[in-house]
């Protein structure tokens, strides 16, 4: 016999009939993440440029979601200790750029405050993961 699934999110479900994952992010009222299939890339126009501070380093936000992290898989591969393998992503959604802490150890911050929900990009803002400072341009 096939185990039943979520309907809303095609996970399986517990024996009592519920979703873990969906019962809990409406428990939490966690924003529902957006699958990057159903996401657009940014046109032209309005892509953006990370620019790491101190090597000069430069990563195009070109994509509908951007993962930063120390992981290779990620877009935005850092060297740094203090970065998670995954530690924050950017999404391009509603016309305009957001960034998102997945969690990480030392948390990312957005002109020095730390992030506590997800927050819009501007040209000027810089973002901190980890000790590495990139700039928006």
């Amino acid at each position: 016999m096939e185990a039943a699934l979520c309907p809303k999110c095609k996970r399986q479900l517990l024996d009592d009939g519920q979703c873990l994952y969906c019962t809990t992010a409406e428990a939490l009222d966690l924003r529902e993440i957006i699958p990057v299939r159903e996401l657009s890339a940014p046109p032209a126009e309005k892509v953006l440029t990370l620019v790491e501070m101190d090597s000069g380093r430069s990563f195009k936000l070109d994509a509908p979601r951007v993962r930063i992290g120390r992981e290779p898989k990620c877009q935005i591969c850092l060297d740094d200790v203090y970065v998670s393998k995954t530690h924050a992503f950017i999404t391009y959604e509603d016309g305009q750029f957001w960034i998102e802490d997945l969690g990480s150890r030392n948390g990312t911050k957005l002109n020095g405050a730390h992030i506590v929900d997800r927050e819009v990009l501007n040209i000027g803002d810089v973002v901190t993961v980890g000790r590495t400072d990139l700039r928006v341009e």
